[in-house]
């Protein structure tokens, strides 16, 4: 069994770490994105060295972390001491962000986001009591298991152009997701005071960030031009094998394997009217990763969704604005990138979701989600002769999504016409 405890404070390759990070999921379809918007802001709770990202990573090909193997059985985890929440996730580092521009220079490049490591854990014999929120007033998760990636570093600011043109630096790629392979048994049970998880088990191996463009500077007369975002890192590798009784408020099983958001483009401006300023592109999205979700055997009840897997593709961000030159331009929106590969089996026993409401929908029993990303808007440019807004990003293209029934689902819906708008599977 491994010596740390998930929750702890643990040290791997030197380095003292502790769960303290966030993390954000993204969903294309309605019924994804009402139950991750009813969970709020995802703070995953990932592994992160103690000095608080002082120690992000440089050079352009960073190292993951070493891999990591946990086993645990015949154990229960909660809030209530001497339990500890059970918390498993790898360390991971932000790219560094680029220097800024002197007079004459342009800003540096950010430093690409590191990648999420290898994870490999089984557990039998479990018993999650509730749940445990990262942070103040979060959705509660049951179990945590992940492997993600670093946010990209952000791109300097250009210097002042007074000899010649001048640019923003170019945001990095975000890190790409770990690989996560996890076999859990278990039984998810309410605590007396708090109740049920509003998610039981989440394994998360998504890429994060790409790091915003920089800006330019506002001084000189030669053309001005902002940095490009850096492109999402792409959706990891996410495999669950689950079977016990699973209770959750909202989602039960959900394995995601998205990519991250491209970086913000930079903006551009200048103090002297007879010059050009051009907005930086907004970064695409990455590619969505590989996500599945097994159900051997027993029982899930849950509000929303039962078993879930995403890989979507990240959505582009924003173009830079360009305002007050001579010739405005501004940046053209990111491309979403590309849907990934997502899969539910229900080999066994059964899954019941209870019609909990959001917004007019009432979830899915079983969920499967690989669609591409959506483009964003091009930047803004002020109003001159010359002036012309950025053009728009492109969706990103679907991948594949399936879903296996072996077992039974039971959509416990409202009675009544028109009262019921759920699914009992959706891919």
């Amino acid at each position: 069994m491994a010596s740390n405890r998930p929750g702890d404070d643990f040290s791997n390759n030197g380095r003292q770490c502790r769960v303290v990070s966030t993390s954000r999921i993204r969903a294309g379809h309605r019924v994804a994105t009402g139950v991750l918007l009813a969970l709020g802001t995802w703070t995953f709770g990932l592994a992160l060295p103690n000095a608080a990202q002082a120690q992000c990573s440089t050079g352009p090909n960073p190292a993951p972390p070493p891999p990591l193997h946990s086993d645990f059985s015949n154990q229960s985890f909660g809030n209530t001491p001497p339990l500890a929440p059970y918390n498993l996730a790898t360390p991971f580092s932000r790219g560094c962000d680029g220097t800024q521009g002197g007079d004459g220079k342009s800003g540096g490049a950010g430093n690409p986001g590191q990648p999420g490591a290898n994870l490999d854990t089984t557990n039998s014999a479990l018993t999650i009591i509730g749940g445990k929120a990262p942070v103040s007033k979060a959705p509660s998760l049951g179990a945590l298991i992940a492997a993600v990636g670093g946010a990209g570093g952000n791109g300097g600011a250009g210097g002042a152009a007074g000899s010649s043109s001048v640019e923003g630096g170019k945001g990095a790629i975000g890190g790409a997701g770990g690989s996560v392979t996890a076999r859990f048994d278990g039984s998810f049970v309410p605590d007396p005071s708090t109740g049920l998880a509003t998610t039981a088990l989440l394994v998360n191996t998504s890429g994060n960030l790409g790091g915003n463009g920089g800006n330019s500077s506002i001084f000189g007369i030669f053309t001005k031009v902002a940095g490009r975002g850096g492109t999402g890192g792409a959706g990891g590798s996410g495999g669950l094998v689950a079977s016990g009784s699973l209770h959750a408020y909202v989602s039960g099983a959900l394995v995601v394997a998205g990519s991250g958001l491209g970086g913000g483009g930079g903006n551009a401006d200048t103090a002297f009217g007879l010059t050009t300023v051009v907005g930086g592109a907004g970064g695409n999205g990455g590619l969505g990763g590989t996500a599945s979700v097994e159900w051997l055997g027993g029982s899930v009840a849950a509000g929303r969704i039962g078993l879930d897997a995403v890989a979507d593709g990240g959505a582009g961000n924003v173009g830079g604005r360009a305002d007050r030159g001579l010739k405005n331009v501004g940046g053209n929106g990111g491309a979403g990138g590309n849907g990934g590969a997502a899969s539910v089996r229900l080999s066994g026993g059964d899954v019941a979701i209870g019609a909990l409401d959001f917004l007019g929908d009432r979830g899915a029993a079983i969920y499967a989600s690989a669609n591409g990303g959506g483009g964003n808007n091009g930047g803004q440019a002020g109003e001159t002769l010359g002036a012309g807004g950025g053009s728009g990003g492109a969706g990103g293209s679907g991948g594949n999504a399936s879903v296996t029934i072996l077992g039974k689902v039971f959509y416990n819906g409202l009675t009544g016409s028109g009262q019921i708008n759920g699914k009992g599977i959706l891919v």
